[in-house]
């Protein structure tokens, strides 16, 4: 299974950028999955968030993708972080 991250920041981004939700996308020949989580809730079913990859439509328009991407160390920082809360 492939595994790609996407990491979402408020309005508001602090030099240090704190995330306001981290996003997945699980791909294998017979599954694809988008799941977020935050600070508060753990990983979710949230098909929603394929917008952090392609953008939302938007009257025939689409908005660019409200994803970035960030090194695995910092994925895998604030996930850890927020376990601890779930």
């Amino acid at each position: 299974m492939k595994i790609e991250y996407k990491v979402r920041f408020g309005s508001e981004t602090p030099k240090n950028k704190i995330p306001t939700s981290i996003v997945r996308k699980m791909v294998s020949e017979d599954t694809y999955i988008i799941e977020s989580c935050n600070q508060y809730r753990g990983w979710t079913d949230s098909p929603e968030s394929i917008s952090c990859w392609i953008g939302e439509a938007d009257g025939g328009w689409h908005s660019a993708p409200d994803g970035e991407d960030m090194p695995i160390e910092f994925i895998e920082k604030w996930i850890n972080k927020w376990e601890k809360n779930w």
